[in-house]
């Protein structure tokens, strides 16, 4: 593992607190400042980072004298807090050698208990209060005194509830004082009897028997805005029974508190309110920071008045009621001022045109908090505005407030017929599914049972085609469901489907002898085809009515000007679904190009999306918007969410169809080798022949991993050449942009050689390891420790055994072996002690080859020799009938 660990403590610099962040480095390495940010290890710890060199250079120019190595790095203390709640993310945070965590959620209460031990002498202690829990100040760790002031106790920094005064502060920390004489008289004549809302509060344990303090006249603040935006106002004090005064009246009357009136004065001017005179006010903020000043002074305690003398409520939450209507669904809610409360249409009415206020009654009026009603409700504003509440429709429904981020539990919440229904799987379904996939089956049910599009984009190999095969087995068809797969995958759907559901009818629309004819397609059965067919056949396949449209490897249609997305867009379906690993292969506009695909009206015109993308670059809140209103309709489950529903180790196989080239060049190879040795074997028998029929099964094994082993040169890229070698990048592309780290075994190292060549034309950082290789330590530990190096080939008879490969998440096993018990070796380089999560193992089988023909030997021999040979197959264990038929059968 390589990154930095984070040691904290603080610094007083001309009286300014900052927190002092010391980096030492894992591995012990000297640190470079143009280099510090490369350690992180994930995008939060690096931005941190970069805040805080940026901070340092600054500390700098005030401190020219205090420089030296970038390893110890000072926060300005309005942003230490924030900075230690992503370097507490990382795990690597310490405070003076001891690990700690912070808590950004909860606040904790400081107090100052006063207690009178005699007449004339207080001691004063620091309390930190939690629940029913209470901490003295000085057995914590330490107090940051900074904006926002944090304590750390056991283990745990937490921020300090409310607005803190520094200057009583001194009074409990670093030690709890004892006042006496001219300490204990000011005390008790400026504390005693204090309401003032700043922090700690002042707790008397025990009534001082020293005289009361002579009472000052205490005004309360007033602010009175002057016109209908709130952006001009007056500040006025109320003293009671003495009256009110203005800010701007200079008379000096007796009873006059100038200090207080400075002091909320200054409260008024830490908000975007300057003093500014126009007309008749004093007092100017600009229009788009008006509601959040106002807000503030409204938190504090201010009274506030509009210009018509209405008090000014602020917001202070809202309820809601989802009820299903006539196939829409309305949004019924209340935002709530106080004991008052207002319709949410009339409060998103008021915010459509722009207003900050909202009335409540003929004296009270609402603050319309734009930033939070943009947040929470900005979606809203697309439905229909109607007397009870705002109606959606269902491809609206991500436009409802939800705080659940996951679209699965968001759905849970919906009202009856609009919620994840339960996933029972059907009689005609043949196995079980991970609870992480009846989690994506109910999505399933819910998309087809409103006839709405979805995305499913589980990371690869967590299942996507068996949870689509399960949906399928629960349909009763009416009309033909279309399946559109990459042509290397057509074999593999079938045989999945055969297995997981084999009462479902497939037709399998490829090959010379395909139907032409549109009333034979017409019957309630699953169709499936290719991508290129699709094109071929668009004609043909463009005038059927469809139950279910699926694309698998849907980033096929990422481009939304591309021919095969547009013949897509043109296909009818009461459902469409797509499926891919990767939603976002190059740019966020290929997800619009699935969508537009799935539900045009989510996202709206191309120019739009773009648009907001753009916007987004300044202002987050457009990306969110996107990601609210995609959100029911894309489920994506990464390894580590699922992992406790994996299996330890999960073996896959991927059944590939050759091209039409590779599998003409492949029978003519058959065709010539059985026509040289089957006169032999007949004449001889197959034990005298047994050397010449493994070396054209090796010749026939080398084909199936790619022609070019054999000399075969055909006339395309290596890549396209060979459906196997191009799953295998599609695959690895997956894996890449996903940041996994990989494992490709192979037996033939000329093979490993063409993958890597395509590897570095790619630009992905990858190391290799055959029997040649001298420095294998330093091959491996490049791989376990670099997180740059996403990928490793191996050859499967040198890399099989003895190495410790443990950061793989992925096992692709690109050609079999004889000898299952050396594949299993082999992917437990990746399964051992030491792992957390799961391991992905692939296989990838040329399917009517003699690659099908192994596995299937393999399998027979094992069920023979189960008790003997542990389920391992060897070479030297299958005779010369056997291998000569994987030759002539």
């Amino acid at each position: 593992m390589t990154g930095l660990q984070f040691y904290l403590d603080q610094e007083i610099h001309l009286n300014q607190h900052y927190l002092l962040v010391t980096l030492k480095d894992i591995q012990n390495r000297p640190l470079v400042q143009d280099k510090i940010p490369s350690y992180a290890l994930k995008e939060g710890e690096k931005g941190a980072l970069q805040e805080l060199i940026k901070q340092e250079l600054r500390f700098r120019k005030l401190h020219p004298k205090l420089g030296g190595a970038f390893e110890r790095l000072h926060a300005f203390s309005d942003s230490a807090f924030e900075l230690m709640q992503k370097l507490g993310a990382t795990g690597r945070l310490f405070w003076k050698g001891q690990k700690i965590a912070v808590d950004p959620f909860s606040a904790i209460a400081l107090k100052i208990e006063v207690e009178e031990l005699q007449p004339g002498q207080l001691s004063l202690q620091g309390v930190l209060q939690q629940g029913p829990h209470r901490i003295p100040v000085a057995d914590c760790q330490t107090l940051f005194l900074g904006d926002p002031c944090f304590v750390i106790h056991g283990g745990i920094a937490r921020q300090i509830a409310g607005e803190v005064d520094l200057s009583r502060l001194r009074f409990i920390y670093p030690l709890p004082q004892l006042l006496e004489g001219t300490a204990y008289a000011e005390f008790l004549s400026r504390y005693r009897g204090d309401e003032v809302e700043f922090e700690p509060k002042i707790v008397w344990l025990s009534t001082p028997a020293g005289p009361p303090p002579t009472a000052l006249a205490e005004p309360l603040p007033h602010l009175v805005l002057s016109d209908r935006h709130g952006a001009f106002a007056d500040l006025w004090f109320d003293y009671g029974p003495l009256g009110r005064v203005a800010a701007h009246d200079e008379r000096k009357l007796s009873w006059r508190n100038s200090a207080a009136e400075m002091a909320w004065e200054k409260d008024l001017l830490e908000t975007d309110f300057k003093r500014k005179c126009v007309g008749n006010s004093h007092y100017y903020c600009p229009m788009d920071r008006v509601a959040k000043s106002l807000t503030f002074l409204l938190e504090i305690g201010w009274n506030i008045c509009d210009a018509q003398g209405k008090r000014v409520v602020r917001q202070r939450g809202e309820t809601f009621e989802l009820v299903p209507r006539e196939g829409n669904l309305l949004v019924k809610g209340q935002i709530q001022y106080g004991e008052h409360q207002a319709q949410i249409q009339d409060c998103l009415g008021a915010f459509m045109r722009r207003e900050k206020f909202i009335d409540l009654t003929d004296k009270a009026v609402g603050l319309l908090d734009m930033e939070s009603i943009e947040e929470r409700f900005g979606d809203l504003t697309e439905g229909e505005f109607v007397q009870e509440g705002i109606q959606l429709r269902k491809h609206q429904i991500g436009s409802i407030p939800s705080t659940s981020e996951r679209s699965l539990e968001f759905l849970s919440q919906l009202p009856a017929g609009w919620r994840l229904p339960e996933a029972a799987l059907s009689d005609a379904f043949h196995g079980k599914l991970f609870p992480y996939q009846e989690q994506g089956l109910r999505w399933l049910q819910f998309l087809s049972q409103s006839r709405l599009g979805g995305l499913l984009a589980d990371e690869m190999g967590l299942g996507k085609t068996v949870q689509v095969v399960a949906l399928l087995s629960q349909l009763e068809l009416r009309l033909p469901v279309l399946i559109v797969v990459s042509t290397s995958l057509l074999f593999n759907w079938q045989r999945e489907i055969g297995r997981f559901c084999p009462q479902l009818q497939v037709y399998l629309h490829h090959g010379a002898l395909r139907s032409k004819s549109p009333e034979e397609l017409k019957q309630p059965r699953l169709i499936l085809t290719s991508y290129a067919l699709l094109r071929q056949d668009s004609d043909l396949l463009q005038t059927l009515d469809y139950q279910v449209v699926i694309l698998d490897e849907a980033q096929n249609i990422k481009n939304p000007d591309s021919q095969i997305a547009q013949l897509a867009y043109a296909l009818k379906g009461e459902m469409r679904l797509c499926i891919t690993g990767t939603p976002v292969e190059n740019r966020p506009e290929d997800l619009w190009s699935l969508f537009h695909f799935l539900e045009p009206q989510i996202l709206g015109a191309k120019s739009e999306f773009q648009a907001q993308l753009s916007a987004s670059g300044l202002d987050s809140r457009y990306l969110e918007r996107i990601k609210r209103k995609i959100r029911p309709f894309l489920l994506r489950r990464t390894k580590e969410e699922v992992a406790l529903d994996l299996p330890p180790k999960m073996e896959q196989t991927v059944w590939v169809e050759m091209t039409d080239v590779e599998r003409r060049l492949y029978d003519n190879w058959v065709l010539k080798t059985r026509s040289g040795l089957m006169q032999k074997i007949s004449q001889d028998g197959a034990s005298k022949h047994r050397m010449e029929i493994l070396e054209a099964l090796l010749r026939l094994r080398q084909f199936c991993a790619h022609p070019a082993l054999i000399g075969e040169l055909i006339e395309e890229s290596p890549l396209t050449a060979c459906a196997k070698f191009e799953r295998l990048f599609l695959d690895l592309q997956e894996a890449m942009e996903d940041r996994r780290k990989v494992l490709v075994y192979s037996q033939f190292t000329t093979m490993l050689q063409l993958i890597q060549k395509e590897v570095k034309a790619r630009g992905w950082n990858s190391v290799y390891l055959d029997g040649s290789t001298k420095n294998r330590e330093e091959v491996v530990n490049r791989f376990q420790e670099d997180p740059d190096t996403l990928l490793f080939l191996v050859s499967l008879k040198a890399g099989g055994v003895g190495l410790n490969l443990t950061a793989a998440d992925y096992v692709l096993l690109y050609d079999p072996w004889w000898n299952d018990a050396v594949e299993r070796q082999a992917i437990d380089r990746a399964h051992r002690v030491g792992r957390q999560n799961a391991v992905i193992a692939r296989r990838y089988i040329a399917q009517l080859s003699v690659e099908e023909k192994i596995m299937q030997l393999k399998e027979h021999k094992r069920a023979l020799t189960q008790s003997l040979l542990d389920g391992g197959v060897e070479l030297d264990s299958l005779s010369a009938e056997d291998l000569a038929h994987l030759l002539l059968s």
